[in-house]
């Protein structure tokens, strides 16, 4: 891909991911090449890739987006595509098929992707991916059950009563479960919690990452970067990141969209194994503090234990795939000795939509 495809990039993402969609080509494309071309970590090695017919026309783009990690304190060099969209195949091969086969042969060490449905999962494993079952599935913590449905339409007169109604409901029931069963909400943690930025991120990964064997190898322009991306406006929510502390003593972060009457999405918890359950306590007091309806995740192997403990759901998402030929780096994903999470995937570079 050349920055004079970007337009056309555009075009081809907003008629095929967002048909009637607002926005417009100027301000998509200028988002793909921010998280493209501007992407702190762009490797001329690992391209994004466009597929053209004979007239030069863009049928295809897939994303790469570079993910530096360290496995046993060695670099690993990974990637994710993201934002593959292709126009419906007139004939021969898949342009999307012809694009991921082509970045699956690239130079890197590993090739993680966050969330396959099942045409995808098929595609990639067809063309040597595999997939983690653990990792097909999210993690949820429901706060205000009736509160979901204001997240659910205000599209008629109706249904925007009905969701008055339901907020309506929801607070009364907050309120009872607050005096006659607290132990359902989420309890009032003893740990502190201060803004993150990438400074105290940088201080705190060797420690955090001590029990890990493959973990994300951040630099500070990368965080920079990273925190200036996700904190712009996103129907998503509003960012929040967060160090925890216990006294002095740093117990891990979290970051997350934080969507008020809605599902708040969480995009990374970071933390040693004796410390991560008062961070995820941290994390979903906020959450519900902030007025979240409920808070969701990718469930991580790592986090299984804590989140069983505190009341989250489980249900299938989408599979988490992988492919690399190094088989030390396949048994540190499938083990609980690993972090990958949605901070470092495809899942958060996608063009926000409009409020």
């Amino acid at each position: 891909m050349q920055r004079a495809d970007l337009e056309q990039v555009a075009d081809l993402f907003l008629r095929v991911a967002r048909p009637g969609s607002d926005e417009s080509v100027p301000e998509t494309a200028a988002y793909f090449e921010r998280t493209t071309f501007g992407h702190p970590w762009a490797d001329p090695e690992l391209p994004a890739l466009v597929v053209a017919d004979g007239r030069q026309r863009i049928t295809g783009f897939v994303g790469t987006y570079v993910v530096r990690m360290r496995l046993d304190g060695e670099p690993v060099r990974a990637v994710c595509p993201g934002n593959l969209v292709a126009a419906p195949a007139v004939h021969g091969f898949p342009p999307g098929a012809l694009l991921l086969r082509e970045l699956l042969n690239g130079p890197q060490d590993l090739t993680l992707v966050d969330t396959l449905g099942e045409r995808s999962r098929a595609m990639w494993e067809a063309l040597g991916g595999e997939t983690a079952s653990l990792g097909a599935l999210s993690w949820i913590r429901v706060f205000r059950p009736f509160g979901l449905a204001q997240q659910r339409g205000a599209a008629t007169q109706t249904r925007r009563g009905a969701a008055r109604a339901a907020s309506s409901l929801d607070a009364v029931l907050q309120a009872v479960a607050r005096r006659v069963k607290p132990e359902a909400l989420p309890a009032v943690p003893s740990t502190t919690a201060e803004p993150i930025d990438a400074a105290a991120m940088m201080a705190q990964l060797p420690p955090l990452t001590a029990d890990l064997r493959l973990h994300p190898d951040y630099d500070a322009a990368y965080l920079d970067w990273l925190l200036g991306e996700l904190a712009r406006p996103r129907r998503r929510g509003v960012f929040v990141g967060r160090i925890v502390r216990a006294g002095d003593r740093v117990l891990g972060w979290y970051l997350y969209y934080l969507k008020r009457g809605g599902i708040s999405r969480v995009l990374q918890v970071m933390g040693r194994d004796r410390d991560v359950g008062s961070v995820l306590d941290h994390l979903l007091h906020d959450a519900e503090a902030g007025g979240s309806a409920a808070i969701e995740g990718r469930l991580e192997p790592r986090l299984l234990k804590p989140l069983s403990a505190r009341q989250c759901l489980f249900r299938h998402a989408g599979a988490f795939g992988f492919r690399t030929s190094k088989r030390d780096v396949v048994d540190a994903i499938l083990s609980r000795h690993s972090a990958f999470t949605r901070a470092d995937s495809e899942y958060w570079p996608v063009p926000p939509r409009r409020r």
